[in-house]
């Protein structure tokens, strides 16, 4: 978890470009967001919960808009 806060210190403590830190971010979330999708939508079968891709589509939406706004802008 400190890995997520890293973007955030670097970008307001270190002063480093936005851009750098915006994909310094995406790099460093991708690993969990994939592993959160797959646990959510592969099948029973393999121990995930099996939801499948038709109902994660709109629920990864609405997480990320959800998300989105919670996080506060400079």
């Amino acid at each position: 978890m400190v890995l997520f806060a890293l973007p955030i210190i670097a970008g307001a403590r270190l002063g480093l470009n936005e851009i750098l830190t915006f994909w310094f971010a995406g790099v460093m979330a991708r690993p969990m967001g994939v592993s959160w999708a797959n646990w959510l939508d592969k099948p029973l079968s393999i121990g995930s919960l099996g939801w499948g891709d038709g109902s994660m589509a709109p629920a990864n939406g609405a997480s990320h808009g959800v998300l989105s706004r919670a996080i506060p802008g400079p």
